[in-house]
């Protein structure tokens, strides 16, 4: 339940953001290997297909921590069908961007329960700007 508080709340404030920074950015499955560009005060939002039932959830594997800080992380299980009973959810992961510079964030689909083995990656490579002013 306070995952998707928090959900609602970046969704809020998105609407709000649209017309003053900082902003929040969302990104998913579609900008793996690709790239994204933020702002210092900006919100990262990673939104990646999950199923912790299978034993597999997505872990933060490289993270520059003086671009980006781990503010919170969760799982939104399906609940509509055909998403109900087995069906992935989603994987929440938000960042806070606190710092100019460029580098890799980088998270894998991993078992806790199989010695670790990766199923999936996801890599995106973030630039960080100067805050809109």
């Amino acid at each position: 339940m306070r995952v998707l508080s928090v959900i609602v709340a970046a969704l809020v404030w998105t609407g709000i953001a649209a017309a003053h920074s900082p902003r929040v950015i969302g990104i998913g499955q579609k900008e793996n290997k690709d790239s994204v560009t933020v702002n210092v005060g900006d919100t990262l939002v990673v939104a990646l297909p999950g199923n912790p039932s299978t034993g597999y959830s997505w872990r933060v594997v490289l993270l520059n921590r003086r671009q980006l800080r781990a503010a919170g992380a969760g799982y939104v299980r399906a609940s509509l069908r055909p998403l109900a009973q087995g069906a992935t959810g989603v994987d929440i992961h938000i960042f806070k961007v606190v710092a100019t510079g460029t580098s890799n964030l980088k998270l894998s689909y991993v078992s806790r329960t199989r010695g670790n083995p990766v199923e999936r990656l996801f890599v995106v490579r973030v630039t960080v700007d100067p805050p809109d002013r």
